[in-house]
Formats: C-alpha cells, structure tokens, sequence
C-alpha cells in the first residue's frame, strides 16, 4: 500500500532532509521556500503542509543533498556510460537512491558542502545543489506522470566533490584562466565527456608556485575595502546581497562570515570550491597556466 504524502514528507524529514509543498501537478512552492535551505521544517509545519494532497519537494543543498537532474533517458544513459570508467562513478550510477521523472531521472548523492546548482543545458541536465529544489516520490508532474523510484530504499552515497560524478572537462570553466603573469591555462577542447581522463602529477615546487602566481582576487572579485590588504566581495557559494566573504590579499586567503566555509581558504581551495573539483586536480588545471 502506498503511504500518503503526509507519511512519506514525514519519513523524508525523519531521514534529514528539508521537506516543501509544491502545488499539485505542478512545480510551483506553495511557501517562500528559501528559508528552508538553512534549517528544516518543523513536524507541525510538514502536518500542516501535507494534510491535503499536493506535491513534495525537497530542498537541495540542505546536509549537502546534490541531485544529478538529466533531462532526458538519453542524458542519463551518455552520464551512465562515462560512470563505467570511473570507480566512484560507476558505484553512484549503480547504488545511489535515483528517481524516474517525467522524461529522465534524478540521481542523489550528498556533498559536503554542496555546491550551488548550475546548469549543463547543453549536456541535457542540471546539477541542483544549494538554491535548489526537486520534486520527490510520489509527486505527479505537470504532464500526469508520477515520480518513482526504483529502490525506495537506496542509500544516498556521499562523494567528495562533483568531479567524482561528472567528467572534470565539465565542471572548468569555458573561458580560459588568466594567470597573474599572462599565461593561460585553456580547458581541453573537444567532447567534455572524453576530455580529461586523468589528472597528471605535478612536478615538486608547482603548489608554492601557483600560490605566488595566481591571485584569490582574480576569481572573486573584491568590492569594498575595509583596511589595508582587506575586502569584501559577494561570496559565490550562497546568495549574497550583501558582501560577506573576506579577502586577506596579503596573506592570499578568503573566507565567509556567513559560514560558507569552515577555515580560510587559499587558492589552489577556492579554485577547487568554485568548481566543486578536488584539490589534486584544482593543482594540476592551475599548474597548466604556469
């Protein structure tokens, strides 16, 4: 017997994650949902929410719930192909909790931290994270169809960042990197999927070298200056109105006074951050440009 929307809203909320109604067939947040990224519902707001039928949603980005959302069954198999090389991947593609939408599938890991949603519309699929949200079991699409899964009972798999899921050629950015002494370092031309299949070792000295060639300001714009060698800029990993990520260009670190990050980060970390990659291949895409 399926259980009701109030039952299943309040297992996911059990299970930690940050539950929303959504009209029925539809995509449409019946509350102002944003606050909901930072702290969860309360048991007698999800009682009051889900005692009639309407859709479910769940926040993305809240304990570091990530969602592969592809389009299409054609996005999803091109991803499951290229998981076959990858070990960590593939274990996603096979065991992680997944979703049947409308046209495609969802499928669910946990970063930490996640990272903010971006879309690869011309992969066929978007990356929900922080300032996001999906539709979940049992919700009905727009169109009629209902949201499944297949194993109800999947665990949802933590990775260390999206790099483990998706091809690195993806995730740098398009244009290329500007170093502070001209040089650039393009991302590799050609299908994104087959571009980059392993991350080369850098020689010994690159790190201190790209900690004196690159700047953190030129990947984060400052703003305001506060004391000498001191800014603030508006940070790139939430939604900031009002500038709260530090720069220390002295010392070359940065940080956010809201809590986006836990210690001050150098460049060689917020490279990887801006890019959800790890640090050993933020090291070997900026050693590049030396």
């Amino acid at each position: 017997m399926q259980k009701s929307i109030l039952a299943t809203a309040t297992d996911y909320l059990a299970r930690g994650f940050s539950v929303i109604p959504i009209s029925r067939r539809s995509k449409r947040p019946l509350v102002k949902w944003k606050r909901y990224q930072a702290t969860p519902p309360t048991t007698e707001q999800v009682r009051q929410w889900f005692r009639h039928p309407v859709n479910l949603g769940l926040v993305t980005g809240y304990g570091g719930l990530t969602v592969l959302d592809f389009d299409t069954v054609p996005a999803y198999m091109r991803w499951q192909g290229w998981a076959a090389s990858s070990p960590t991947a593939a274990m996603i593609a096979a065991l992680s909790y997944r979703v049947r939408t409308a046209r495609g599938v969802h499928v669910y890991v946990r970063l930490n931290p996640a990272p903010r949603t971006k879309p690869f519309r011309e992969q066929g699929f978007d990356v929900k994270g922080t300032g996001g949200y999906v539709l979940a079991p049992p919700s009905v699409h727009p169109s009629g169809a209902v949201y499944t899964s297949p194993n109800p009972r999947a665990p949802i798999l933590t990775v260390g960042a999206l790099s483990d899921v998706l091809p690195l050629g993806l995730l740098l950015p398009p244009s290329p990197i500007l170093s502070g002494n001209g040089h650039q370092s393009p991302a590799d031309p050609g299908d994104p999927w087959k571009a980059i299949t392993e991350v080369g070792i850098v020689k010994a000295g690159v790190i201190d070298q790209i900690r004196t060639t690159y700047k953190v300001e030129q990947f984060v714009k400052p703003e305001i200056e506060t004391g000498r060698d001191f800014y603030l800029a508006k940070c790139p990993f939430h939604d900031d109105k009002n500038p709260s990520l530090w720069l220390n260009t002295e010392l070359q670190v940065c940080g956010c006074f809201a809590g986006c990050t836990d210690k001050p980060l150098d460049v060689i970390n917020l490279y990887a951050r801006l890019h959800s990659i790890h640090n050993r291949e933020a090291i070997w895409v900026l050693a590049r440009g030396l």
